[in-house]
């Protein structure tokens, strides 16, 4: 017999608990979203799904790392999003995904098959409101990157990066002075339409300058939160998206 307690609910150690949908519903109803999920595990390098492909699921993450991203018809990749334990991702109006989504590290997801997922959002209108206040905030998101794709040299966007990717991870309750990038130096150019030198000579340039420390390839010490942001031309106030 499936189990209805909460505690017996995998959902109870669940890093996606406390976020998006999840985050909507009281432990008394986490079953019913359950009930609804199956549990898929992909190793690194691979796909959740593929662009154009049939939009019938929509993916929470549990663990690990994955990225949003569209290719050209030459083959050319631009990096939509990057996305993190706790995101639910998948969600469009459109009968097909016009992005892709590949896995950057292993990754574990619950999958829900969307009409289910929608019939138990019509039932509780608290996850109804979490939703279209995420998709408000992935749109606000988006023109923040545009901004930065658009209007922002080099170095302001790879601090801007560096000074994102220390925000979500403060969101969760870790470190943001120690920032753990999952992804390659190739996975930051295609999403900051860089080159890979250009990265790594700007990752250099704020070591230099004495804003960051690395360790190693993937390990970035924060020293000066305030002059990386002044670098990465960011204005952190009560109206920005990334407000604490």
């Amino acid at each position: 017999m499936p189990a209805t307690r909460y505690s017996e609910l995998p959902c109870a150690n669940c890093l996606a608990r406390s976020t998006t949908l999840c985050a909507s519903l009281a432990d008394a109803n986490m079953h019913h979203l359950y009930s609804r999920a199956t549990e898929r595990s992909y190793e690194a390098g691979k796909f959740i799904v593929r662009q154009e492909q049939a939009a019938d699921y929509i993916f929470s993450i549990r663990s690990g790392y994955a990225s949003m991203f569209r290719l050209t018809a030459g083959g050319k990749r631009q990096i939509l999003a990057f996305v993190f334990p706790g995101d639910f991702i998948g969600f469009t109006s459109e009968d097909n995904y016009h992005y892709g989504i590949s896995t950057i590290s292993p990754v574990d997801v619950c999958c829900f098959e969307r009409t289910a997922l929608e019939g138990l959002i019509e039932e509780y209108p608290e996850m109804d409101r979490k939703l279209r206040f995420t998709l408000i905030r992935a749109m606000d998101a988006t023109f923040e990157l545009l901004f930065a794709l658009g209007r922002k040299d080099a170095i302001q966007k790879v601090a801007s990066f560096v000074w994102y990717i220390s925000y979500r991870l403060r969101k969760r309750g870790e470190s943001d002075n120690l920032v753990r990038l999952p992804m390659s130096r190739a996975d930051i150019a295609d999403c900051l339409g860089l080159t890979i030198e250009t990265v790594s000579r700007v990752f250099t340039t704020l070591k230099q300058s004495g804003v960051i420390r690395l360790h190693g390839a993937n390990d970035v010490e924060i020293v000066d939160m305030q002059q990386l942001m002044s670098v990465g031309d960011l204005v952190v106030g009560a109206n920005s998206i990334y407000r604490t």
